[in-house]
């Protein structure tokens, strides 16, 4: 990542993801072999996707609002963090390693 950045990944991912669904119709009609393939695209393209487009996102707004912000994208995407998005909201604790975290409510 030192070398080509974040928004190389993130162009990686989008074309791998790409490439996956592009691969689901011929794989429809061909044997299952091809599906498996076209499968293990999409998925790398989302890890690439996942991994480095939300510290993409962080470094573009203001570092004070990146935690909440991050875990706000993270709720949206994942119907599992729901709970958590939501006490967090509430209790107004922010997730550890941002500026906040050692602050006293």
């Amino acid at each position: 990542m030192r070398t080509r950045g974040y928004r190389a990944a993130v162009l990686a991912g989008l074309v791998l993801y790409g490439a996956g669904a592009l691969l689901f119709w011929p794989a429809a009609a061909a044997s299952y072999a091809a599906f498996p393939i076209a499968l293990f695209a999409i998925a790398s393209g989302l890890g690439f996707l996942e991994t480095f487009a939300n510290p993409l996102v962080a470094k573009l707004g203001p570092p004070e609002t990146a935690a909440p912000e991050a875990l706000a994208r993270l709720a949206a995407t994942d119907p599992a963090t729901l709970p958590r998005a939501d006490a967090a909201m509430r209790l107004g604790h922010t997730p550890a390693g941002s500026a906040r975290a050692g602050a006293v409510h």
